[in-house]
């Protein structure tokens, strides 16, 4: 059975989703933002919480590139 690929949930700050490549190579994953619980519009910013960048506002969906092994860790907040 393969993991999913990303968890998710709600804060005060707005909904945290952290992505997970467990292949052996990097991969490129597309989080629908439709298929993130707690999410009401397809208009988010996203925020990097490794890094602490703010990585800009996205509609519908957000693409991020993971090494083997890496996991991303995004806050994601509706747009006002």
């Amino acid at each position: 059975m393969k993991p999913p690929q990303f968890y998710s949930g709600k804060s005060i700050r707005g909904t945290h989703v952290f992505v997970v490549n467990t292949n052996d190579t990097s991969a490129t994953f597309n989080i629908n933002f439709a298929d993130v619980p707690g999410l009401h519009s397809r208009n988010v910013r996203v925020h990097d919480m490794w890094t602490s960048r703010e990585l800009g506002t996205f509609s519908g969906s957000y693409n991020v590139t993971l090494a083997a092994h890496d996991t991303a860790a995004l806050l994601v907040t509706q747009k006002v």
